[in-house]
């Protein structure tokens, strides 16, 4: 009862008396004081378990940014060395036109009508970036009255990909229910924070030339 009164869990009181947790809990059943002590640690545990949680995020948040930062100072530093490569001069005048922009999303990801041009964009991902083919997603925009398996055949066939990389289907509802594209729209994406750091980097500094 005395290691009680200084807060101790049962857990604590088992591991000091060398006596098992049961026993610590039959021999404080029905005290009143012990179990407010319950709803006192508890509270104590939550604090500190939201000042740990606090802390981790500060410290992921510092180290996103530090990956964040090397990727664009690494980014600055290959883009002389690619500026007469003509698919990196592709894939970031694609990515600028097309793609999503929003700095701190971690996706690269972009939306066309034509696979051609969502293949010499996964060209440039590979070959530049080196973003192996599976990590390379694509999921498709469709009408109500597209088939769905007639369009995933024509984007997997003129964007070179497998069906593997394909992601959930989407269909547009609406007033306009009926087909207006033949095989929809393609969306492509891949998750990688740094990656979009290094692509909105090459645009900026492409930008500014």
């Amino acid at each position: 009862m005395e290691l009680r009164k200084e807060k101790k869990s049962y857990r604590q009181i088992s591991e000091q008396l060398g006596i098992s947790k049961s026993t610590v809990s039959l021999w404080l059943k029905n005290l009143k004081w012990s179990e407010d002590i319950i709803d006192e640690l508890a509270k104590i545990a939550k604090t500190k378990s939201r000042a740990q949680l606090k802390v981790m995020t500060e410290k992921r948040r510092q180290q996103n940014e530090a990956r964040r930062k090397e990727a664009a100072k690494e980014a600055a530093r290959q883009f002389s060395g690619f500026l007469k490569n003509y698919i990196f001069l592709t894939g970031i005048s694609i990515y600028w036109g097309e793609g999503d922009k929003q700095a701190h999303n971690g996706l690269v990801r972009m939306s066309n009508t034509d696979p051609m041009m969502l293949r010499l964009f996964i060209k440039f991902l590979k070959e530049i970036c080196g973003v192996p083919q599976e990590r390379i997603k694509l999921w498709l925009l469709l009408y109500p009255d597209n088939n769905e398996e007639a369009c995933r055949k024509y984007w997997k066939r003129l964007c070179h990909v497998q069906d593997s990389q394909f992601v959930k289907t989407q269909r547009i509802v609406g007033r306009h229910k009926k087909r207006r594209l033949g095989f929809g729209v393609g969306n492509l994406y891949v998750c990688d924070k740094c990656l979009k750091v290094k692509i909105l980097t090459w645009i900026d500094i492409l930008g500014r030339m």
